[in-house]
């Protein structure tokens, strides 16, 4: 095996362990390890699913609103198979599949699901400590369940946290 191709094996490895580690912060609501996967500024586009237009955000920012969106689920889950990815040198591009699945606890406590399937198109740098994701761009292909889980996690995060203070 030449050297080339031994380091194109590795980096893939590691850009597709970036993505799964991304997902998993997520689902672990582990906001530092979710942050360690992005690089600065992010590249976000998730107007599929919530009509948002594209836009250019610091990683710090995103990773500091997430608690407020997701922070209220009782539980996620964020399975992303089947890496497609074309290194070039230092970048990355990779089409990810994606199925998530959330559940939060509604205010008449009944419990609310909503179940997402597409992909991720995702752009990668390699930095001094490893890759990180630079673009998310999400692409819905099927939903199914209450899309307001979204809104309910946010008011659950909210009232929980004012309960504490």
């Amino acid at each position: 095996m030449t050297d080339d191709r031994l380091q194109w094996l590795v980096d893939r490895s590691e850009i597709s362990e970036t993505v799964i580690r991304y997902f998993r912060a997520l689902d672990l609501q582990d906001w530092p390890a979710m942050r360690a996967t992005l690089t600065d500024t992010l590249d976000l586009d998730f107007s599929e699913l919530f009509g948002d237009p594209r836009e250019v955000v610091a990683s710090d920012d995103f990773v500091g609103a997430a608690p407020h969106r997701m922070g209220g689920f009782r539980a996620t889950q964020h399975i992303s198979p089947n890496h497609v990815i074309t290194i070039d040198g230092d970048s990355a591009e990779m089409t990810a599949y994606m199925n998530a699945w959330h559940v939060v606890e509604g205010p008449d406590g009944i419990e609310q699901t909503y179940v997402l399937r597409g992909s991720y198109d995702i752009t990668m740098r390699r930095m001094s400590d490893g890759w990180r994701m630079s673009r998310l761009r999400m692409r819905v292909w099927h939903e199914t369940g209450n899309k307001d889980v979204f809104r309910l996690s946010a008011e659950r995060y909210a009232a929980l946290h004012a309960a504490a203070n």
